[in-house]
């Protein structure tokens, strides 16, 4: 049935985007982290 298959593909799509985002969120937390760290020490 197309229906079907597109649901699935609709939720397999939903994930996708979920792990680009968390990959995305994980990539701002670390630069903010380290933004956080390197700051202080930053001559500029």
């Amino acid at each position: 049935m197309p229906g079907r298959r597109h649901k699935s593909f609709t939720i397999l799509f939903r994930k996708h985007i979920y792990l680009v985002h968390a990959n995305c969120y994980v990539s701002v937390v670390e630069y903010m982290i380290k933004l956080v760290i390197y700051w202080p020490f930053d001559p500029y």
